[in-house]
């Protein structure tokens, strides 16, 4: 079955957005600035199963019908009619959607053949910046996009999920440990046994959560963007520089 890595928080560019116990979405951070791209002050009214925050957009799907919506820099988003949409994982410059059936979708920019999916059903699917990662039902992991610094090339392992960062990708293997290849970002990722992962899809740093639910982050700590507090989490996303 579909593997939701985002769920009801996300953390984007300079924008966050949740859904709230009403089911409704709540966005804030910033629009952009001078842009005005409505990523936060545009969030729809309606009831949501999921959200997922990219850069300068955010998309989710609505409780009705597996149907799904996106809102802010208009990234043009495929009608797909009745499809039902298992998830919608949204990044900086493209958006995938995976069905319930397992097919990944992409839209969006594709300067580096990011949004080209390579076909076959996926448990999981991620969109970075100009790469996009996914998980077969095996746990076989198939990258496509850009791979300059190697962020498109995963290791010869198992994974039960995935998350495509900026010019990292990191992953959780069958055992619990952190892998991620691609640009180190100064810093390996801890040892242990986690259970989720994000990288983040336009900054330089990635966290995951521990089996106890305590986060761990690696990477480049400018504005304690690396630095969680002493806390118990369920989930974890990794934003910008927050």
């Amino acid at each position: 079955a579909p593997v939701d890595p985002e769920g009801n928080i996300s953390a984007g560019h300079a924008h966050s957005c949740g859904i709230g116990a009403d089911n409704t979405v709540v966005c804030w951070g910033i629009d952009e600035g001078d842009f005005d791209l409505g990523q936060v002050t545009d969030a729809p009214a309606g009831s949501f199963l999921s959200v997922s925050t990219g850069g300068y957009f955010s998309c989710g799907v609505r409780t009705d019908g597996g149907l799904h919506q996106c809102w802010g820099e208009d990234k043009g988003p495929p009608s797909v009619g009745s499809v039902d949409i298992a998830y919608v994982n949204a990044g900086v410059d493209h958006a995938c959607a995976l069905t319930t059936d397992g097919n990944a979708f992409c839209w969006g920019d594709n300067m580096y053949g990011e949004i080209i999916s390579p076909g076959g059903a996926f448990i999981q699917v991620s969109a970075g910046y100009r790469h996009t990662c996914g998980i077969r039902d095996d746990g076989t992991t198939t990258c496509w996009g850009r791979d300059q610094k190697g962020q498109a090339s995963p290791p010869d392992r198992r994974f039960t999920q995935i998350s495509a960062g900026a010019y990292q990708t990191c992953g959780i293997d069958t055992t619990g440990a952190l892998h991620c290849w691609g640009e180190t970002y100064d810093a390996d990722p801890p040892a242990g046994t986690f259970v989720q992962v994000s990288a983040s899809r336009s900054g330089t740093h990635a966290c995951a959560l521990t089996e106890s639910g305590q986060p761990e982050c690696w990477g480049y700590d400018e504005f304690g963007q690396a630095s969680p507090p002493d806390e118990a989490f369920t989930h974890i996303s990794a934003g910008g520089t927050h």
